[in-house]
């Protein structure tokens, strides 16, 4: 394995975070709410616009609005955002395999209005889809590492589908469930998996060996 030097300092960017204001109707009650953590409650969506557009401002609303349009009618990344995405993708995808977890359906179209990052969609098996992304100004190794984090969350849903543990990947030098962390080192030059116990690189992303986790998921 290469060497890997200083852990970075790191603070998660988070420039989409107002996007997680997204309405849905509240069943059998005639409100929209705002957000899945309890939220503002309205009587319409236009409703919730006006709110937004007085807190949030007209662009954030038109965002909002072309996200929804985007659900409904996906747009195809182009051939520059395609390369983007698969060049982040492939070192996880290769560790999802590697470790014996099934390989989500990957479409290269954008579902969400996020200027600043490049989106995809990842489906299946027999799950709802989740949006991925990137962000358009991250080195390629902090891409690899957003994507793996994401991808983390996602595989955590299938195993527990599965009855199993919800942590992926796994640290095989520890007797009991440890999961590893996505982290970049080398200020951003490496994306690395790191035992969250001890803190050490176990691997560079895309580079876990085949056992790494004990049984694939599906396997008896």
């Amino acid at each position: 394995m290469r060497s890997v030097g200083k852990k970075k300092d790191r603070t998660h960017p988070a420039p989409d975070q107002p996007d997680q204001a997204v309405g849905s109707a509240v069943s059998g009650k005639g409100l929209w709410r705002l957000g899945d953590n309890g939220g503002a409650h309205f009587r319409s969506e236009a409703e919730a616009d006006a709110w937004l557009r007085e807190h949030l401002g007209e662009e954030f609303v038109e965002r909002r609005r072309r996200s929804r349009e985007l659900l409904r009618d996906p747009q195809a990344l182009d051939e520059a955002d395609a390369a983007v995405l698969r060049a982040a993708l492939a070192p996880v995808l290769h560790d999802l395999a590697a470790t014996g977890m099934p390989l989500p359906e990957i479409r290269e179209e954008a579902r969400e209005a996020r200027e600043w990052a490049v989106c995809g969609w990842i489906a299946g098996p027999g799950m709802f889809g989740q949006g991925i992304n990137v962000m358009r100004n991250s080195p390629p190794a902090e891409q690899v590492r957003q994507l793996a984090e994401q991808f983390q969350n996602w595989a955590a849903d299938v195993l527990v589908e599965a009855r199993r543990e919800p942590v992926w990947p796994v640290c095989q030098e520890h007797r009991v469930v440890q999961g590893l962390e996505a982290e970049t080192r080398d200020d951003d030059q490496f994306a690395v998996w790191v035992c969250m116990s001890c803190d050490r690189v176990i691997a560079p992303i895309g580079e876990l060996r085949k056992g790494t986790r004990s049984r694939p998921v599906g396997g008896g």
